[in-house]
């Protein structure tokens, strides 16, 4: 595998205001962005629910004679 010669391109990641044409349009992004949100952390409260399910082991010999 040979090296490539140039160097990586430099990313930026930054954040930017956007002025939206429609002032509806902003109230649509955040109010989904919000049920995004929530849905994932419904889905990770479940996933770790889950979690501590499997780790607590099966009663056995409750019925000792």
């Amino acid at each position: 595998m040979k090296l490539l010669s140039d160097p990586p391109p430099k990313r930026g990641a930054e954040d930017i205001l956007f002025n939206y044409l429609n002032p509806e349009e902003p109230r649509n992004y955040n109010d989904l962005a919000r049920r995004i949100q929530k849905r994932f952390e419904e889905l990770e409260s479940e996933k770790s629910k889950r979690r501590d399910r499997r780790s607590v082991r099966p009663l056995t010999n409750l019925m000792q004679e």
